[in-house]
């Protein structure tokens, strides 16, 4: 059924309707097509322990958190428009 939702895509509230099965990429920008088939590319921008929540939520190690690029959202005064927006990161 996800799958299904891929052809038009409207996973996200843009509803782009982009064949993402074809390889085409909406506001999310992850699809690519690598040597003729089509894959789901994620890019993480940064990951590690993160401690800013509350304490309980927290522990000793830090609750984690993963910085992925391309958010579909666009807030014109995001904190972090080189990763939402420009994409730097990593496959």
């Amino acid at each position: 059924m996800a799958r299904a939702k891929l052809e038009p895509c409207f996973l996200c509230p843009h509803q782009c309707r982009v064949n993402r099965l074809s390889g085409e990429s909406g506001k999310c920008c992850v699809t690519d097509r690598v040597m003729g088939r089509v894959t789901a590319r994620v890019i993480v921008s940064s990951y590690g322990p993160h401690f800013g929540e509350e304490s309980p939520l927290v522990g000793r190690n830090g609750s984690g958190t993963i910085f992925f690029t391309y958010c579909h959202l666009q807030c014109i005064f995001c904190r972090n428009y080189s990763i939402s927006q420009l994409g730097e990161g990593n496959d």
